[in-house]
């Protein structure tokens, strides 16, 4: 797996995440479980690909937000 995802594309991932999380744990209060997990599942996936520096959908697209340091 190449790197496809840069640091800028990470914050915004992260940030992502943890709305996501918040905007779950406000539904579920109203609408049950499933307000929740839905949101939840979607800010594990958007972490996971935070984590492992690659996402899938870019690779399918051949598309690339990393950009290599120059040291």
């Amino acid at each position: 797996m190449t790197r496809n995802v840069g640091l800028m594309d990470k914050r915004i991932r992260i940030v992502l995440s943890i709305i996501l999380v918040i905007v779950g744990i406000v539904l579920s209060q109203s609408s049950g479980i499933v307000a929740l997990i839905v949101p939840v599942v979607i800010a594990a996936i958007l972490m996971a690909t935070v984590l492992m520096n690659w996402c899938p959908i870019y690779s399918l697209i051949k598309f690339s937000t990393f950009k290599e340091s120059k040291n």
